[in-house]
């Protein structure tokens, strides 16, 4: 825990990470204030019984909160490359998978808290806005956010790994882009492989919880497997590389 806490400490004091997030909270102000001016001023009816709770969820998740999560995911691991601060770390008596782990956690902590911090406020406005939600769909909003929540986790665990191999963060979000469109053209031509396919994950995280979600789910935590262990061995090799004359 107190490794966790160290990594976590230092994502949030790493300025770049204060200005991405800043830029989250202010597209998420603006929304609001787009939103209750529509409404209110224009007689609009734009969201009803707390639909903006998932539609401000459906518009960060279509670009800025993955490319937020890759880029965090790849800088926290790359700054601690040049610098030499993992090597350092990696010379101290600490079980290599703890160390590893930890990074991922501190990054999923920072993702997971902005989201609930979102839920919250968008819920509160909605309210405000729009009167009282069914309790029902306020439920069923924190399916989709914990949906969100996931598809992010799996790109930062994707981006960690992708930054051990090529040691650079401009690199993984290039590589990472390339690799989503190739997915997405593999979907295309192999239909049969859609329902496991990470572009269709990525998309319909909503529905992980519904039904006919559970195939979605399962290829989720598979991914998760796969893409964890594969950082693990990246990560040893780069042990092997940092400390090999020390």
């Amino acid at each position: 825990m107190k490794l966790l806490r160290i990594e976590i400490t230092k994502s949030y004091k790493r300025k770049n990470i204060k200005v991405l997030v800043s830029l989250y909270m202010s597209m998420l102000i603006l929304m609001s204030i787009l939103y209750l001016v529509a409404e209110k001023r224009l007689g609009l009816t734009l969201y009803t019984e707390g639909q903006f709770i998932t539609s401000s969820l459906s518009l960060v998740m279509a670009g800025f909160m993955p490319l937020l999560a890759l880029y965090v995911a790849s800088v926290t691991l790359s700054s601690e490359m040049s610098s030499g601060t993992l090597k350092n770390m990696l010379l101290l008596p600490i079980k290599r998978e703890q160390l590893y782990l930890s990074k991922i956690a501190a990054v999923l902590s920072l993702i997971g808290g902005m989201l609930i911090l979102q839920w919250l406020y968008s819920m509160v406005f909605s309210i405000i806005v729009d009167g009282a939600i069914n309790f029902s769909f306020l439920i069923g909003t924190l399916g989709d956010y914990f949906g969100a929540f996931l598809v992010l986790g799996l790109i930062i665990n994707l981006s960690i790994a992708l930054t051990l191999a090529f040691k650079s963060t401009g690199i993984t979000i290039v590589s990472s882009y390339l690799l989503y469109v190739i997915l997405g053209f593999v979907g295309i031509y192999f239909p049969a492989f859609s329902n496991v396919n990470p572009t269709t994950i990525f998309r319909e995280y909503g529905y992980f919880f519904e039904g006919g979600g559970g195939i979605q789910l399962l290829s989720t935590f598979a991914y998760y497997i796969i893409i964890v262990m594969t950082g693990l061995l990246l990560f040893d090799k780069k042990e092997e590389e940092i400390c090999l004359y020390d």
